[in-house]
């Protein structure tokens, strides 16, 4: 079983309309749809929006059954400086913290910057920076599609300025911003589950005005791209 989760049930629906043979279902205190996806057995939920509710999401899959694969989907924020524009897609390969650490006069430090891991496992500490490892198919499929791979954000307020934009994107040089992903991928990382994150962009992180976002395209362009992934993902791995 493959398990797909999305944040809110907006960003899970366009899914919903892909999969063949949807059945309402219920799991880990999550409501969501069983059906299939490129001859798939999948399984889609709402984990609800925030680093709390995407860690228990995982950790509670992974403790009751362990899926085959983890999939995160929804919408996010891109860095002008990423080269991606609304209605693109993106496929994260790490996750960063962006927003935990140390404020000081002079800027934030990071977890690495004061020496405090968040995992260690096998000898290795793992401070703001969470890989990813992405299976193969994954990766194939956005380097066919032309779906940018790299790292993620995840912020816990989501960012409205352009300069603190800009500062996030100095700092760490990620494609986008969420604020689900890197716990979703630190408990991946912490139970050895393999995991993906599929984005499509809604808005340009900047001075916030809703005027420009595109939350109904987004949210259209991740279902898709996350379906492609699985059909590739599929055909890879009969």
């Amino acid at each position: 079983m493959v398990s797909i989760i999305f944040p809110t049930a907006f960003e899970m629906e366009p899914f919903v309309g892909l999969m063949k043979r949807p059945q309402v279902f219920s799991a880990v205190r999550r409501e969501g749809f069983r059906g299939t996806i490129a001859g798939l057995e999948v399984e889609v939920l709402v984990c609800g929006a925030g680093q709390a509710n995407s860690a228990q999401t995982v950790a509670a899959l992974i403790e009751s059954r362990l899926p085959e694969l983890i999939v995160l989907g929804g919408v996010a924020g891109a860095f002008r400086q990423s080269g991606l524009s609304i209605g693109d897609t993106a496929m994260a390969t790490g996750e960063v913290y962006a927003d935990l650490g140390v404020q000081t006069r002079d800027g934030r430090l990071g977890l690495s910057e004061i020496s405090l891991p968040l995992v260690e496992k096998a000898g290795e500490r793992f401070f703001e920076d969470i890989p990813i490892n992405c299976p193969a198919a994954a990766l194939n499929w956005a380097a066919d599609e032309n779906v940018p791979a790299g790292l993620f954000a995840t912020v816990s307020t989501v960012t409205g300025t352009t300069s603190e934009a800009d500062r996030i994107w100095k700092q760490y040089g990620a494609l986008c911003e969420n604020m689900e992903g890197a716990a979703a991928a630190q408990v991946a990382l912490v139970y050895g589950a393999p995991f993906i994150e599929i984005r499509g962009i809604s808005n340009m992180v900047e001075d916030r005005n809703r005027d420009n976002w595109d939350l109904p395209l987004a949210a259209g362009r991740s279902a898709a791209a996350v379906a492609g992934m699985l059909a590739r993902y599929a055909l890879e791995n009969i």
